[in-house]
């Protein structure tokens, strides 16, 4: 059935109720609600042999919808709607610099293919990204994961630009 704004709605003969995260009824707490996504994506990673920093709080700087992972560079991308790399970070510290962005994912609208996916909802290949409130808090872990496994960002991003460097 379908209720207008100022209709009261009896949940008593209701077995069940279901929530969209991004198209929902109610107001979440928004901070918590990340927090515990955060810290149970992080217990499910650590039990599954992966290290992490012993008490990881999630990062609310890294809460934004369409975060964009590259699993093969470590790599957490923002585009814009042309698929132009807007930011670009390794990890939890290391930025990119334009020159370095520019040669891993090209100039102007670089990733435009990708861009046009994931606005319609698809995931394309090495690429993840974070659109719902569930997703979101994952951009973090990958960050720190990508902390643990990267002992010295700046070389591993010069090997990347080389690599890129080598195949042009």
């Amino acid at each position: 059935p379908v209720f207008a704004m100022s209709t009261t709605l009896d949940l008593s003969a209701v077995h069940w109720l279901g929530f969209d995260m991004d198209h929902t009824l109610v107001r979440y707490r928004l901070p918590e609600l990340c927090e515990l996504v955060f810290q149970g994506v992080v217990r499910y990673v650590v039990e599954h042999g992966q290290d992490l920093k012993p008490g990881a709080r999630f990062d609310p700087r890294f809460l934004a919808r369409g975060v964009t992972f590259d699993t093969v560079t470590g790599v957490l991308l923002r585009l814009d709607h042309e698929g132009t790399v807007t930011a670009a970070r390794l990890g939890t510290g290391r930025e990119l610099t334009a020159a370095e962005v520019g040669l891993l994912y090209g100039g102007r609208a670089g990733l435009q293919g990708l861009a046009a996916a994931l606005q319609r909802g698809e995931r394309v290949g090495r690429f993840f990204t974070m659109l719902t409130y569930f997703d979101m808090p994952c951009a973090h872990v990958a960050a720190l994961l990508v902390d643990c496994s990267v002992p010295d960002p700046a070389a591993h991003i010069q090997a990347l630009v080389s690599q890129q460097q080598q195949q042009q």
